[in-house]
């Protein structure tokens, strides 16, 4: 099922096919793994933001097998959206800002992000709201591209995004999500950046 926009914003609408056919190279290299991981045990009643295509639709084991578990999967992106039903029929695909969450306070028990934050205009109003709608101990999940932690990547993510800013201005490659987290109330739970030479973060929060 997909809802259009409950919010009432004018939102961009991009081919799913198109997306899926630029994102295939990472998703082959680790990225497919990487979410079947992180995501393996997640269930109850579950937001994703960022959803997309729904690259993460499928990857959800244990709420796969939960009688009353509960998908969310949100995006900005109507065209992107269209796709998700396809690969999870159980799931609800909703035209939603992540910084405008139409939801009532402590609604969920998990809140899933993967390759979001980096194009999310004001990340610590999104990471508000995600604070509000989960449920004390809830847990967040994020899997990011970020600011390098070396030398070499931190140079790369840094000069990197003037030009990549000018190509791509909603991306940003170099955004340190995981100060952004840990700002916004969460306590990190599991960290790990080494992924992609440094590049790739694996985020896991509880909100208390």
């Amino acid at each position: 099922m997909i809802v259009v926009n409950p919010g009432g914003v004018r939102f961009v609408d991009y081919s799913a096919e198109q997306y899926d056919n630029g994102m295939k190279p990472l998703e082959r290299f680790s990225l497919a793994q990487r979410r079947k991981r992180l995501l393996r045990h997640v269930t109850g009643r579950v937001l994703e933001i960022g959803a997309g295509t729904g690259a993460n639709a499928d990857k959800y084991a244990a709420l796969a097998d939960d009688p009353d578990g509960l998908l969310v999967a949100t995006d900005v992106h109507f065209g992107r959206l269209t796709a998700i039903p396809h690969k999870n029929p159980n799931a609800t695909a909703a035209c939603l800002d992540a910084q405008r969450l139409p939801f009532s306070d402590n609604s969920f028990d998990f809140v899933v992000g993967t390759l979001v934050f980096c194009s999310i205009p004001e990340p610590l109003t999104a990471l508000a709201e995600i604070k509000r709608v989960i449920r004390p101990k809830g847990r967040l999940i994020l899997l990011e591209h970020v600011r390098g932690n070396g030398v070499i990547s931190r140079r790369f993510t840094d000069w990197g995004q003037i030009a990549w800013g000018a190509l791509q201005s909603d991306c940003h490659l170099n955004r340190e999500t995981v100060q952004a987290v840990g700002k916004a109330g969460f306590t990190i739970t599991d960290y790990d950046q080494s992924g992609w030479f440094g590049i790739l973060a694996e985020i896991q929060a509880v909100a208390l």
